[in-house]
């Protein structure tokens, strides 16, 4: 009340009354004008004990008490905070799109040419009028597709090639997905089988004319099928090893009867039956699974297959692989197989 140059808080004692979320950062520039708030770490941490933050609901509005001995009038503050702002270096690329995406009237005096291209694309994403002072040639493919999803029509503005050209298959994928209008610019031959699993699981009916079909690998027809089983006419099954379809056959069984069982080892079956029991223990080939299979069969499933287990096979030493550290682990999750365990084969660690 004595010193204060404001008229309107002074009467308050210093009291700034509430700042919407919008105004926030303008409050925050100001503080940090005063050496008040850090930029470092959370927005409402203080470093003086007179600025005190109330929390509002879902932090939208935060009131600022203060008892500094000079308050100019806050409008005033703004415009010559700016440029202070500007020139100040603490005040980094992550403050500035802090600012934007507050929608601070601050934001014209950005200096964009400082920005990197991580921080430029953010700020574009929240600001596209800032384009008009952008220097495209730091965005990343990455940061393009990124920010083309949210502001499509900037790609008017921009006439060059080469951030264009910077963009992988990923990128297009992320960029195709949201916005498939860019499918002519697309070079398709940068696309992986990965990037077409993707593709087509999240846009299946748009770009199928335009796959590769050759590029899939196994594990990608597995990723697609999943999500898009329509696609199974246009599969490649020989591409598909034994875990492929196990993984395929977990979550699709009704694939079964396009499976070459013949590919499935012994570890892949213990991992099929251990999901689906049921559906296929007719079908499995029991002389494939050695211990260490068993093992790992009944952990998951020891009331369906107790009764097919070779007990005498595994304790009579013909599977070198079953070590005492496999009936560790299987008693430890089993323990009524105790009783058909071969003690001798446990040595001191594994009795610890």
């Amino acid at each position: 009340r004595l010193y204060s140059e404001d008229p309107g808080s002074a009467r308050k004692g210093g009291e700034l009354g509430f700042v919407g979320k919008g105004e926030f950062a303008e409050a925050v520039a100001i503080l940090r004008e005063y050496s008040i708030v850090k930029f470092d770490g959370d927005p409402f941490e203080t470093v003086d004990e007179d600025i005190v933050p109330i929390y509002m609901h879902r932090f939208s509005q935060v009131a600022l008490r203060t008892s500094l001995k000079k308050v100019t009038r806050f409008d005033q503050v703004v415009r010559e905070t700016a440029h202070v702002l500007r020139d100040y270096a603490g005040f980094g690329d992550e403050n500035w799109v802090a600012l934007g995406f507050e929608k601070s009237p601050l934001l014209e005096f950005c200096p964009t040419e400082r920005l990197d291209g991580w921080s430029l694309s953010a700020l574009l994403c929240d600001q596209p009028k800032l384009a008009k002072c952008c220097d495209w040639e730091k965005l990343s493919g990455r940061n393009w597709a990124e920010l083309l999803v949210a502001q499509p029509e900037l790609a008017k503005r921009y006439r060059g090639r080469n951030v264009w050209e910077r963009m992988s298959g990923r990128d297009w994928v992320a960029l195709l997905v949201a916005q498939p209008k860019f499918a002519d610019r697309c070079p398709w031959r940068k696309l992986n089988g990965g990037d077409w699993a993707r593709l087509l699981a999240l846009q299946p009916n748009k770009f199928a004319d335009k796959c590769r079909w050759k590029k899939l690998s196994g594990l990608d027809w597995v990723r697609l099928l999943l999500a898009q089983p329509k696609f199974e006419n246009r599969c490649l099954w020989e591409k598909l090893d034994g875990r492929d379809w196990v993984w395929l056959l977990e979550n699709r069984p009704e694939f079964a009867g396009m499976c070459p069982w013949e590919k499935l080892d012994g570890r892949d079956w213990a991992m099929l039956l251990g999901k689906q029991p049921d559906r296929f223990t007719d079908m499995c080939q029991w002389a494939k699974l050695d211990g260490c299979d068993w093992v790992e069969l009944l952990g998951r499933q020891p009331d369906k297959f107790e009764e097919r287990c070779p007990w005498q096979k595994l304790k009579g030493g013909h599977c070198v692989e079953l070590l005492g550290a496999h009936w560790v682990n299987l008693i430890g999750k089993r323990p009524q197989f105790a009783k058909y365990c071969d003690w001798e084969k446990l040595n001191v660690e594994d009795w610890v």
